[in-house]
Formats: C-alpha cells, sequence, structure tokens
C-alpha cells in the first residue's frame, strides 16, 4: 500500500491506538495486524485504492470491539467511512450466536464496498486459522468456522463484489475444509451436510453473550 502510506497513516494511528492491548486469540499477535492484513488483501489482491475503503477497513471493528465512537470516525475521515464501517459492523445488542447468524443474512443487504471489506475480513481470518488454531478448539469448531465463514462471503451472493477475493476465499476453504474434512473422515458431503455443520456450529454461541 505503499501510494497510499501518507493518507493512511493517520488512519492506521487512530485503529492501532483503538486496539491497543488487543490480541489475536489463536497468536497472541497484536491485533491491529489483522486490520492491516484487511486493508492489505483489499489493495493488493482485490485491488482496491479507493483510500475511504482502505481506511474502512483498517477501522472495521472499532466500533463493535474498542471505544472508538462513530462521532470521531466521521470527524477524522468522513461520513462515508463511517458509513462502511457500520456496514460490517455486528449488532452488539444481540448474543454472539445472532450475531453470527445474523451476519449471512445482512451481507445481502450492505453496499459491494462493504461486501468486499467482509470478504477480505474472512479470507485474513480464515488464512489465521490455517497457521494457527486456538488452543482448546475441536476439529468441529475449527470445520465449522471455516464452514459459516464461508456461508458469510458465499460465492453465490458476494463474488461479484470482487471476482479476485472470491476465488482466494474458495481456494482457502478447499485446501483446509475439504481437506481437514477428509483427513479425519468427516465428509460433508453436498451444501445440506455442511449447512447442517454451520447449523451446529452456531447453536454452540446462541447463549455466549460475548
Amino acid at each position: 500500500m505503499c501510494d497510499h502510506g501518507g493518507v493512511l497513516a493517520e488512519c492506521l494511528g487512530v485503529a492501532r491506538r483503538a486496539h491497543e492491548g488487543q490480541v489475536r486469540k489463536a497468536s497472541g499477535n497484536p491485533y491491529i495486524d489483522h486490520p492491516v492484513d484487511v486493508a492489505r488483501i483489499l489493495f493488493s489482491e482485490a485491488y482496491v485504492d479507493d483510500v475511504d475503503v482502505l481506511r474502512a477497513a483498517l477501522l472495521h471493528d472499532t466500533l463493535e470491539d474498542t471505544t472508538l465512537q462513530k462521532d470521531e470516525i466521521a470527524k477524522c475521515f468522513g461520513e462515508r467511512v463511517l458509513r462502511l464501517v457500520e456496514e460490517v459492523t455486528d449488532d452488539r445488542t444481540l448474543s454472539r450466536g445472532a450475531r453470527k447468524r445474523a451476519q449471512i443474512a445482512h451481507i445481502l443487504t450492505v453496499s459491494d464496498d462493504a461486501k468486499r471489506i467482509k470478504m477480505a475480513d474472512k479470507l485474513s481470518n480464515m488464512r489465521d486459522l490455517i497457521h494457527c488454531i486456538p488452543p482448546g478448539w475441536s476439529l468441529q469448531r475449527v470445520l465449522g468456522t471455516f464452514a459459516w465463514c464461508r456461508a458469510v462471503v458465499h460465492p453465490s451472493t458476494v463474488g461479484r463484489a470482487s471476482p479476485q477475493l472470491a476465488v482466494a476465499l474458495e481456494r482457502v476453504y478447499a485446501d483446509r475444509f475439504l481437506y481437514e474434512s477428509r483427513l479425519h473422515n468427516v465428509i460433508h458431503r453436498d451444501d445440506r451436510e455442511v449447512a447442517s455443520l454451520v447449523e451446529q456450529y452456531l447453536r454452540g454461541f446462541e447463549d455466549d453473550a460475548e
């Protein structure tokens, strides 16, 4: 993102301060690494050079997971960036399971720019999960996470927003989800069986407020 480094520096600083002290569950790396990776994916893999979209990518988890306020985002970076961040932000009044379930339906209602951010977000998360599984996660939870991520950004619903990211997501899904399923003889043969896996995964969060 060298071409946009200067105009994104202030936004990166805001995001870094907002996420200060937060770490990724699996790796323990600073949380800011994730939004930076989402912005990098958009720029280098989806060829997004819209500065507002890249800023929104850097800030995409701030409303949900930090104390950064909407008026601060709007004041510093404009209403469009705020709207994009809002589009990819979960409703924190819902339980964790309900929020995850809502993402599958909500993606259909958002702008193409927000779809691209969400696609890059899921791609980053899935790649991280390939490299480092959080302690205590069962195979079923890993496979459920992959299946749920794909359900949120399924190529049939969001693929046209970014064909490049759709291909990358399908590659990661196939490489890990199908490999793990076959390795452990947990074969999900058709879309109905995968949908059942997603449903089981979501039910595991229904009573989790966090």
